[in-house]
């Protein structure tokens, strides 16, 4: 690129989501966020789950890095969702 010469010290790529929120925690937050406030409502009530839950701190932990059903069951299982059935992960991962 011409005049650019030395104004380019380095790039930055945040391919993984690290640096910046990535599009799949997002995902897994709004799908938690959905299946609480709809068809997961009692458990929602009973847990006291609210949105504000799920933070990037519990993404990286218990998401991040996992093969899919292994993530969902992590999220259930620190939300202390009773009685988790296998019926459960699969509506999270299809949602």
């Amino acid at each position: 690129m011409r005049g650019l010469e030395g104004m380019l010290k380095g790039v930055i790529l945040d391919v993984d989501g690290v640096i910046v929120d990535s599009p799949h925690e997002r995902a897994w937050g709004e799908t938690l966020r959905e299946l609480m406030e709809g068809e997961w409502k009692n458990i929602a009530e009973r847990i006291g789950y609210t949105p504000e839950m799920y933070t990037t701190q519990v993404y990286d932990v218990y998401v991040s890095g996992k093969p899919r059903r292994e993530g969902a069951r992590a999220l259930l299982e620190y939300f202390q969702v009773p009685n988790i059935r296998e019926e459960m992960v699969d509506r999270f991962c299809e949602a």
